[in-house]
């Protein structure tokens, strides 16, 4: 306030069940829906491996702590084409919930 004075207040809430995920990014690096990630910083860490439709790895990732899930490339750096990719995905929450799911995220806007 104008005499220095603040304040804070913190709630948690615990999330326990089923979660949605994006099915959908459009890698056009447009600043809008560029990553496959998660609204909320629920995660304290996730592994997760995404898979094409042939079965081949294209991105691993263990322990990892951001909230950007994958942004389109492959483990090398390489732009995936444009399709759908299977992931699965574990996380733990700050509480210690294990989270687990899997299904598909469809990527548009990378070069053929």
């Amino acid at each position: 306030d104008s005499l220095g004075c603040t304040d804070s207040y913190e709630l948690s809430i615990d999330v326990n069940g089923d979660f949605e995920l994006p099915n959908v990014i459009t890698t056009d690096n447009d600043g809008i829906n560029d990553v496959f990630s998660y609204q909320y910083d629920i995660f304290k860490s996730y592994d997760i491996v995404i898979i094409n439709r042939w079965g081949n790895t294209i991105i691993s990732k263990k322990n990892a702590t951001n909230s950007d899930f994958w942004d389109g490339k492959t483990n090398t750096g390489e732009q995936v084409s444009d399709g759908v990719y299977f992931y699965l995905f574990e996380g733990m929450l700050f509480n210690g919930t294990k989270l687990k799911k899997e299904g598909f995220i469809h990527v548009f806007g990378n070069p053929q």
